[in-house]
C-alpha cells in the first residue's frame, strides 16, 4: 500500500514539473523563472491560503532550469513524433519551405507540412533549424539529415511551396531541384505571399515618398520604448480610436495599406505629440 502512495506521489509532481514547463515555454520565459519566481510565489500562496505543511509537498516538485529544459525538449519530441505518426497515415501531403534571417543574424531553415488528418487539413511544422553556413549548399544536407529518422514515404509528396530564392528554386543547384531524386512527384509553387510582395515594391515614386515618409515617424516612436511609452499617454488624453501605431513589413505587403490608413486616423495625436517633442517630423 505505501508503495502504490509513493507512487501516485510521484507521477503527480512529475505531471505538475511537466506543467510548469510547458506554461514557461508558451510564455516564452527563462528557465530559471520556474525555480526562482513560480515555485517561491506557489509557496507563499499555498501557505497563507491552506497551510505551511501543505506547501511543503509543492517543495518536491522538480523546477531547476536544467530539469525545465529536459521537460520542454521531451514535449516537443513529443509533438514531433505525432506530427510525423500522422503523416504517415496521410495519403498525401505538400510541404512549405521558409529560409530566413532571424534578429540575431542567424539563418534559420524551416518545414512546414500540410496533411490532411481527422477529416480536415492541418498545418504543421516539420522541423527548424539554423544553417551553420552557406545556405545553397547546406539547405539540401540539413534536410536529409532532420528527416532521416522519421521514415516518411516521400512518394506520398505531391507539392512544394517556396519562394523564388536561388537556393530553394534554382534551376540546377537549389533545393527542389536536389529533392526531385527522393521526391519525383512534387510540383512547385511560388510562395503567393513573395509574389505579392515583389509586386509591390513597384510603387510610383511620389506614392513610395509618401510611404517612406510615413515609415520614418512610425519607427522613430515604435522604434524607442520611452516614446512609445509617451506617445501612450497622448492617445490615452484625447480618446483616440486606435490605440497604437502599425509598423511596416516589407513580406506581408498588405500592411503597407494598413500602415498608411492608420496614420491619418491619428493625425492630430501624432501632430501634437511630435511638435511638443520638437521633432523635425512636427513641422
Amino acid at each position: 500500500m505505501v508503495y502504490f502512495q509513493e507512487s501516485s506521489v510521484n507521477e503527480s509532481t512529475l505531471l505538475a514539473s511537466y506543467k510548469v514547463a510547458y506554461r514557461v515555454a508558451k510564455a516564452e520565459k527563462p528557465h530559471t523563472i520556474a525555480e526562482n519566481l513560480i515555485l517561491p510565489a506557489a509557496l507563499d500562496m499555498v501557505e497563507i491560503m491552506v497551510s505551511e505543511q501543505e506547501a511543503n509537498k509543492l517543495r518536491k516538485i522538480p523546477l531547476s532550469d536544467n530539469t525545465i529544459s529536459r521537460r520542454i525538449n521531451d514535449m516537443a519530441k513529443d509533438i514531433q513524433e505525432q506530427v510525423v505518426e500522422k503523416l504517415k497515415n496521410s495519403q498525401h501531403f505538400a510541404l512549405q519551405f521558409d529560409e530566413s534571417t532571424d534578429v540575431s543574424d542567424c539563418a534559420q531553415f524551416v518545414v512546414f507540412v500540410r496533411f490532411e488528418a481527422d477529416d480536415s487539413i492541418t498545418e504543421k511544422i516539420l522541423f527548424c533549424k539554423a544553417l551553420p553556413a552557406n545556405t545553397t549548399d547546406q539547405l539540401y544536407d540539413t534536410f536529409l539529415e532532420s528527416t532521416c529518422d522519421y521514415d516518411i514515404d516521400w512518394k506520398k509528396c505531391i507539392a512544394i511551396c517556396s519562394d523564388g530564392a536561388k537556393a530553394l528554386a534554382g534551376k540546377n543547384s537549389g533545393l527542389i531541384a536536389k529533392l526531385k531524386s527522393i521526391i519525383p512527384n512534387i510540383s512547385w509553387t511560388h510562395c503567393f505571399l513573395h509574389r505579392q510582395a515583389l509586386a509591390a515594391k513597384v510603387v510610383p515614386s511620389d506614392l513610395n515618398d509618401v510611404l517612406k515618409e510615413v515609415i520614418k515617424i512610425v519607427n522613430s516612436i515604435k522604434g524607442k520604448a520611452l516614446q512609445t511609452r509617451l506617445f501612450r499617454f497622448v492617445y490615452e488624453d484625447m480618446g483616440s480610436l486606435h490605440r497604437n501605431l502599425l509598423y511596416h513589413t516589407e513580406v506581408r505587403w498588405l500592411s503597407k495599406g494598413k500602415v498608411l490608413t492608420r496614420v491619418p486616423e491619428l493625425t492630430a495625436e501624432l501632430l501634437m505629440f511630435l511638435q511638443d517633442a520638437k521633432s523635425a517630423f512636427g513641422s
